[in-house]
Parts: structure tokens; sequence; C-alpha cells
């Protein structure tokens, strides 16, 4: 296990992995203290960033402060509460937190239909009304239809589409689970080279 400014960590030094399992606050506590040089020399740089959570996205975060992975490494948010999995590679592409697909200059705005994902299905957003400001609508608001998502686009990297899906048959079991679950499989991806804090 590997401490330091990521909440937890692990470095495996037969493969040359490190890895970071973090939360928005420590990812931004991470930015800061990097920026206040306060990391400790010889500490393994993350090539692998986790974000296992419970309502946590990859870009929940202050802008600039979303990812701390190397140049080219992997992030992974894997959310109960929505039941959805996103994988990205850090390559500096501006894009949406709720739609991976979409990318787009600095400064841009996502022009996808407003919408979140609970509990596994695609919920449309409407703010035309106090009594509407929910994800509530599987096809859009009666009342008012579907509107644009309008998230400013972040540096969170390219979004990287499952490979494939496998159902997890035991987990159909409306006592014990939600939702039937399944396992996704994202294309193998090349690493950055292990690298240090200076």
């Amino acid at each position: 296990m590997h401490g330091g400014p990521q909440e937890t960590g692990l470095y495996f030094p037969g493969s040359r992995l490190a890895t970071a399992r973090a939360c928005a606050s420590t990812i931004a506590s991470s930015r800061a203290a990097s920026s206040r040089g306060s990391t400790r020399a010889g500490e393994p740089r993350v090539q692998v960033q986790l974000i296992p959570s419970w309502g946590m996205s990859i870009g929940g975060s202050d802008a600039g402060k979303e990812v701390i992975a190397l140049p080219n490494g992997l992030i992974f948010n894997v959310d109960g509460a929505r039941m959805e999995s996103v994988a990205r590679l850090c390559d500096n592409v501006y894009s949406c937190d709720n739609h991976a697909t979409k990318t787009g200059a600095k400064g841009g705005k996502c022009d996808k239909d407003a919408s979140s994902v609970n509990t596994g299905v695609v919920m449309f957003k409407c703010t035309k009304t106090k009594d509407h400001a929910k994800y509530l609508y599987a096809t859009g608001c009666a009342t008012h239809g579907k509107e644009p998502c309008d998230n400013v686009l972040q540096k969170l990297g390219t979004g990287i589409a499952a490979s494939s899906t496998t159902d997890v048959p035991s987990s159909d079991d409306a006592t014990y689970f939600k939702k039937k679950g399944n396992v996704q499989v994202f294309p193998a991806k090349a690493l950055p080279d292990p690298d240090v804090v200076a």
C-alpha cells in the first residue's frame, strides 16, 4: 500500500505500476500539494487513477483538478449509485463529465440532451419548473421535452468504450441486488512509463 497525497494507492514494484484510489477532494488536495511542492521526492506518480464511488464522477472537482494520472495514464470511475462505469485516457482532451463521447475545445459546452444515469437507466433532466428539476424522465419531460446538457467541457480525457459486456447471472436476485449486474471489459491500452516525483 502506498500513501502520499492520494487517498490510497497501490505500487507494484515487480510490474512498475502505481495506482491511486481517490475521491474529488483528495484529487484536489493532491494537485494543491503537488503545486506547493509538498509531495515526497521519489514517490511514484499515478499511472492508473481509480475512483470507486457512490455518486462521484471523474469531473466532480474544481476545473483543472479532476485528474492526477500521468499523461496517457488511465482513469476509471465505477459508480454504484448510477450503476455506471467510465474509462478515460488522460490525453488532455476536453469532454463532458456526463457524456464521455462528447469532446470539444476548452470553454465549450455539451450539446447532448441533459441526462444522468440512475441505477443503470438514462434519465432526462427538466429545469423549466421547480417541480420538474430532477432526473425523473425516462423519455424526456412530457410537458417541456428534452433540454441541452450545457455542461462546460473539462480536461477529463478521451472516453474509452467497453469492448464487451458480460451479464452476471448470480446478480439477478431482487432480494440482494437492485439490478442485474454485468462485467465490462475495456480494450488494452499501453500505460505510460513509470515516473517518480522529482
